[in-house]
């Protein structure tokens, strides 16, 4: 429990001894309002015309007043308090949704770097296969036309071997194999 305080303020020109569970400092202030408000009163025609009986009630009435629109305020801006706290929750509640899709959406990332960089892989080793393959089907034609550029000169070569050996018996001669004759025009029969 706070000890007791007491201390001497001026209101209205008089001397006061107040003591209070309050700081010195606080029962200050508040003579100080009150003689804030006495200033206020007298700084009226009509207020100083009236007895003092009237001065105190209009002096208390004053300072009810403004006990009951601080009152007011100290709602109105509970009010706001109770609904930004509910706002500031709110948005709390929103950034750890937001936090854990941009998580999710990080490691997705991460997932799809990976992928990435194994289809990159893949994509390169297809296209050394192919690079091979091309380079092995170019061989492999040049093969052939060595080949069929072989194999023809070869059987030129042999069938001007063959002339050469064969010798004509008599101008008819060739003629005169009806099995080839017959041969030659079996495909062109009418069937």
């Amino acid at each position: 429990m706070s000890t007791k305080a007491s201390t001497v303020v001026v209101i209205d020109k008089k001397e006061y001894n107040l003591s209070g569970f309050e700081q010195e400092d606080y029962l200050q202030m508040v003579a100080a309002y009150i003689n804030q408000k006495i200033t206020e009163m007298n700084q009226q025609e009509s207020y100083k015309r009236i007895p003092q009986d009237m001065k105190n009630l209009m002096l208390q009435l004053n300072l009810a007043d403004d006990y009951f629109k601080a009152k007011e305020q100290a709602e109105i801006s509970g009010g706001k308090f109770s609904d930004l706290e509910k706002e500031i929750f709110e948005l709390k509640h929103k950034l750890v949704e937001v936090q854990m899709k941009a998580d999710d959406n990080a490691s997705k990332v991460e997932l799809l770097k990976a992928q990435n960089s194994d289809f990159q892989t893949q994509i390169e080793k297809l296209e050394k296969e192919k690079r091979e393959l091309l380079a092995g089907k170019q061989q492999l034609q040049a093969a052939l036309e060595d080949a069929l550029l072989g194999s023809t000169s070869e059987a030129a070569k042999a069938s001007a071997d063959e002339k050469k050996t064969e010798k004509p018996q008599n101008k008819n001669a060739k003629n005169s194999n009806p099995q080839k004759i017959n041969a030659s025009f079996d495909k062109y029969k009418v069937r």
